[in-house]
């Protein structure tokens, strides 16, 4: 019969780790991976692509020739999909 102590998990984790799973030097602190800056530029440069402005109203949006292409693109995709 095995121990209980090895069928039953640690639901915590130890905090004494042996030194030799110590990667780089303890004294050091923590190091951080550096993070990509973010290029504002080409955000800018996309944003005229972008829509912000969002029809209120079915009426509105069917006054939109854009709108009624993008509902149309929209509805051909359930189509496809056979949703």
């Amino acid at each position: 019969m095995a121990d209980v102590s090895e069928i039953i998990p640690f639901s915590h984790v130890q905090k004494n780790h042996p030194s030799s799973f110590i990667i780089g030097d303890p004294s050091a602190g923590i190091i951080t991976r550096i993070k990509d800056k973010i290029d504002y530029a080409k955000m800018i440069a996309n944003i005229c692509y972008t829509s912000s402005i969002e029809p209120t109203s079915v009426n509105e949006a069917l006054k939109d020739e854009f709108g009624i292409n993008a509902m149309q693109e929209e509805l051909l995709q359930f189509k496809r999909n056979n949703v």
